[in-house]
């Protein structure tokens, strides 16, 4: 483990003892047993990094983000015969759900227990793509908090009908705002940040890369993910320095039947000025339905849908074609916080859906 580097994403590289725990062991066998050799390999100059978060579980609040990034791994030359990677703090984390291991695109279930003081991790390394010197993170579900979360984050990743490349959209509720963003490519370290005082923000041409995003202020975190967009076309900006960023305030999206993420509207025919898809109502009451609603320049392509629960299981899986007056409409009968995938030959995008 390195030590003492400490960056804007908060997080420190690492120490043995922890805000989380007096000290935390790492072993490729279970029992993890100090002062015996393992049986399992690892090549010499493999190398993993990890990185733990200045904050602690204890730090979250109502309204914080659905998912938290406490642990940072980073693989280097990663060569084991080792099919497992354990982990064991010394005090009960007090999980609520599983964790899940993930790299922005792959979410992987793990399996963990507490017991006795001791939080155990079990981390399956043959499902990692350690090569690609990309971060791997292990993430909280906070979704058990008894308030919704402030903030909300869909991503429109780059095809023929977006024009301007990746991008995302982020909207904050009032009680969320003023806030500060802070955007990092976890392979380059490149990164942008700023403040945040309405309540959507654009962000376009973002170039190809695994990042992390931080949306924060002194009351609370309301987004923590790690995300990856692919390369889009040539000529697409290669630097975060040209990424365009908008701020719309809450009043005007209203005007024109957008709010906070959602179209402020139950009217099947109500067209959306912005170009992509919009989900309401976000969150509903299990058993209801929610509605998705196309932009025009969509019409006529047909969407792949499919809902995701937070272990990546696909729950279903359908196929719609958008027109004028014709919106898609699906119930969820089973609370959580699912991801909503819309996938067509030139646009696709991803939406989080809480159900109460």
């Amino acid at each position: 483990m390195a030590l003492g580097r400490l960056d804007f994403m908060q997080w420190e590289q690492s120490q043995t003892f922890t805000a989380d725990a007096q000290s935390v062991g790492i072993s490729l066998e279970d029992p993890i047993t100090l002062g015996n050799t393992p049986n399992k390999k690892v090549k010499d100059g493999s190398v993993v990094v990890i990185s733990k978060r200045l904050w602690t579980l204890k730090g979250i609040n109502c309204g914080s983000a659905n998912t938290m990034l406490p642990w940072k791994f980073r693989f280097f030359n990663w060569d084991t015969n080792a099919d497992w990677l354990y982990l064991k703090w010394d005090s009960v984390l007090n999980l609520q759900s599983a964790p899940k291991f993930s790299n922005g695109i792959k979410q992987i279930s793990l399996t963990y227990s507490e017991q006795n003081g001791i939080t155990e991790i079990q981390i399956p390394l043959s499902h990692l793509d350690s090569v690609a010197h990309q971060n791997w993170y292990l993430v909280w579900d906070n979704s058990h908090l008894a308030c919704l979360p402030l903030g909300s984050l869909s991503l429109n990743p780059c095809g023929p009908k977006t024009g301007n490349g990746n991008s995302l959209r982020l909207n904050l509720e009032d009680k969320a705002l003023p806030s500060q963003y802070h955007l990092q490519n976890a392979e380059t370290g490149e990164s942008i940040s700023g403040n945040i005082t309405e309540a959507q923000t654009i962000m376009e041409t973002i170039p190809a890369g695994q990042y992390q995003l931080r949306v924060y202020n002194t009351e609370g975190e309301w987004v923590d993910e790690v995300l990856q967009f692919g390369q889009c076309e040539a000529g697409v900006a290669a630097s975060l320095n040209s990424v365009s960023i908008s701020q719309t305030s809450a009043s005007l999206l209203a005007e024109t039947g957008i709010k906070n993420g959602g179209i402020d509207s139950k009217d099947p025919n109500i067209e959306i000025l912005n170009q992509g898809i919009e989900v309401y109502p976000n969150p509903i009451d299990k058993g209801s339905s929610f509605t998705a609603v196309f932009s025009s320049d969509l019409y006529d392509e047909e969407f792949v849908i499919r809902m995701v629960d937070q272990a990546g299981k696909i729950l279903y899986e359908d196929r719609f074609i958008p027109k004028k007056g014709r919106v898609y409409q699906k119930a969820i009968t089973i609370p959580g916080v699912y991801l909503l995938q819309f996938s067509g030959e030139s646009y696709s995008e991803i939406k989080e859906i809480i159900v109460k």
